[in-house]
């Protein structure tokens, strides 16, 4: 197997700018053996979309090469149609029952209020901003007890360092399973407790009887973890890259549909780096056979700035009309909280902008040593100050 290009993923210098890599990696070795994750790496736009297409050769369920499931078990996320498919169908019908328009508007309610509580001080981003608001939007979407929001926290920032497969420290997947496992119990309770949002959906769909119970809770958990973590990650990402650009905030602040700049801002640096499936068929995939039982990582933010799919793939281009990014998946395991994140960013930039158009990044921003998922630990900003809309 070709192993001619070395690479760290939790190198500090590759976490804070990945893209470098990534560019090496389309150019000169688009499915690539990387011995550490002990997995194929792909890199090109076009063969992601091959691999995610290609369910019958590419799995999400470990069970088809001979592993276990982890625990708590199956979810939308690791299992494949048809097991997957009545669950799935029910998680998506609750989320558009979800009032998106009232999550914009409270988003934009929140954010003016926590930036404002600092009076013009330097702020973090994360701490003060994007992880409150989203914590409780989604939260409440999903229609979990306020009461849980703390024990949630502790056990979901567990969960999420699970994410960097193949590269956890010894004696932390005992750790993993049972923040997983916790979590399971929480939501267990949830749903048999006094419930809104997509679990009152989810109780009252007709197709609640035919669902695998645990298979609908683990998915669940999915979807917050999702919600939250990806959701707010995603949010302080899309503000340092409009702080860093010349004139920030501003350059948005007349915008009427933001839409199409948060897709751009999603595949020019999103939050979801990377995927993983294993090969239930030999496949060739480039020039490289992938044989059955072998790991694929797809690196989902090489494939977004890929200049065979992307023009001015490298820039971030506001106004970007054709779109198809990968930075939600792709196929039967696209992320189904897509509309929730995109009502959160929308309510949150589009407050900033209106209110804060001086907002500027301050010095010491730290990044999440997570290559599997992007974000801040900590990004601080300077608010400016705030100025009615109009």
């Amino acid at each position: 197997m070709p192993t001619t290009l070395t690479w760290d993923p939790l190198d500090p210098a590759f976490l804070a700018d990945p893209y470098p890599i990534y560019r090496e990696l389309r150019e000169r070795h688009p499915v690539h053996w990387h011995r550490t994750l002990e997995s194929w790496v792909v890199s090109r736009y076009s063969h992601c979309l091959a691999v995610l297409e290609n369910t019958d050769a590419f799995g999400a369920d470990p069970r088809k090469i001979g592993e276990d499931l982890p625990e708590p078990g199956g979810s939308i996320q690791t299992l494949d149609p048809p097991e997957q498919t009545v669950v799935r169908r029910m998680i998506v019908h609750a989320m558009r029952s979800l009032d998106l328009d009232e999550i914009v508007r409270t988003a934009w309610r929140r954010a003016d209020e926590l930036v404002r509580a600092a009076e013009g001080r330097e702020i973090d981003f994360v701490e003060a901003v994007s992880l409150p608001i989203t914590t409780e939007l989604t939260m409440t979407a999903v229609g979990a007890p306020d009461s849980a929001a703390h024990d949630f926290g502790e056990v979901s920032a567990v969960i999420i360092r699970g994410m960097m497969s193949g590269l956890l420290p010894d004696g932390r997947e005992a750790e993993l399973a049972a923040a997983r496992r916790q979590l399971s119990t929480m939501l267990e309770q949830w749903w048999h407790g006094p419930a809104g949002g997509v679990l009152a959906a989810l109780r009252e769909n007709p197709l609640a009887g035919k669902a695998d119970l645990r298979v609908l809770m683990n998915s669940v958990r999915v979807l917050l973890l999702a919600g939250i973590n990806s959701t707010q990650r995603f949010v302080s990402l899309a503000l340092y890259a409009l702080l860093a650009r010349p004139g920030g905030l501003r350059s948005i602040a007349g915008t009427t549909d933001l839409k199409r700049l948060l897709h751009e801002l999603i595949r020019f640096d999103g939050s979801a780096q990377v995927a993983s499936r294993y090969c239930v068929k030999s496949t060739v995939l480039g020039e490289q056979r992938i044989e059955a039982g072998e790991t694929v990582i797809l690196l989902l933010g090489a494939a977004n700035r890929d200049e065979r799919r992307f023009g001015d793939a490298a820039d971030l281009v506001p106004d970007r009309a054709a779109n198809p990014h990968l930075g939600f998946g792709h196929g039967t395991h696209a992320c189904v909280g897509i509309s929730l994140a995109l009502a959160v960013g929308d309510g949150v930039l589009r407050a900033l902008a209106a209110h804060y158009p001086d907002m500027c990044l301050a010095p010491g921003a730290i990044r999440d040593p997570n290559p599997a998922l992007r974000g801040f630990q900590r990004l601080p900003i300077a608010p400016g100050g705030r100025r009615e809309r109009g």
